[in-house]
């Protein structure tokens, strides 16, 4: 029963009857145009009850370019379906599908870019106010993981903004996991060290594979995790804004600071 009486129902229900007896008690109309009203009002009540309760609600309530957004795909989708192709069936209902499943990772706080993600990355790091956190997997010889990243186009834009951070206050602990400490990794924590970073080195073989990869953390806000290929190229950026997700890589950079100091990998 009171699944029955929603909201939209009873509110509904109960202005139409009470509109239509007002009508009849002032003799603005007789008593039937008076239950016709009363009998439309409710028709209506019940009809945007219906749509309530429907698996479109959602769509009616969503903010206008959603829903025109919606209504474009339906009018697109039915265009497919009109050449009677089983072919581009299945592969509307494959696009459809991937499109819902990215839609829900947003639901749960996550978003997924191929290829570089440069703007989002910097707008997080001049927006923190307190603590960046990272864990870098250093490859020496290829890709977005060798220590030649920090002086491509975008690492040296990356590299300012953190020089600002460090400049408002903001904490930055980075630890850069390693399989071979080269020259190229020793001056790069140097540099880094001396601007204000605490650089924390740590070699590959001291700590579990679930923590050789590449992620940062801005405050307790978002986060940031590489999908990687062989070579140690970034081909995907995962970020969230999950608090299960900003929780997990705390305490997986807590934990490599604490096996950093532990196994304490010589510096510079």
């Amino acid at each position: 029963m009171h699944n029955f009486l929603t909201p939209s129902l009873v509110v509904g229900t109960f202005l139409s009857l009470i509109t239509g007896f007002l009508l009849l008690v002032f003799d603005v109309t007789d008593f039937g145009m008076s239950l016709t009203i009363g009998l439309v009002g409710t028709t209506l009540a019940a009809a945007v009850d219906l749509i309530d309760r429907s698996e479109y609600a959602a769509v009616f309530r969503a903010p206008p370019w959603l829903r025109h957004e919606v209504a474009r795909l339906g009018q697109a989708a039915q265009g497919v379906l009109a050449h009677g192709v089983p072919a581009l069936d299945d592969e509307l209902q494959a696009v459809v599908t991937r499109a819902a499943g990215d839609v829900e990772m947003l639901a749960n706080g996550r978003m997924e870019r191929s290829g570089p993600a440069s703007r989002h990355m910097l707008g997080l790091t001049v927006a923190t106010t307190r603590r960046i956190a990272a864990v870098t997997m250093v490859n020496e010889r290829y890709g977005n993981g060798s220590v030649d990243w920090w002086s491509s186009e975008f690492g040296r834009r990356y590299w300012q903004a953190n020089v600002d951070a460090l400049e408002r206050g903001v904490v930055i602990d980075r630890v850069f996991i390693h399989e071979k400490l080269g020259q190229g990794l020793r001056d790069l924590a140097e540099v880094q060290r001396a601007a204000g970073v605490n650089v924390y080195l740590l070699e590959a073989d001291q700590i579990a594979p679930t923590f050789r990869t590449n992620a940062v953390i801005w405050d307790d806000t978002c986060t940031w995790e590489a999908r990687l290929d062989a070579y140690g190229n970034v081909t995907g950026n995962l970020f969230s804004y999950s608090p299960l997700d900003v929780a997990r890589l705390h305490d997986l950079v807590d934990t490599a600071i604490v096996q950093a100091h532990q196994t304490a990998t010589p510096g510079p």
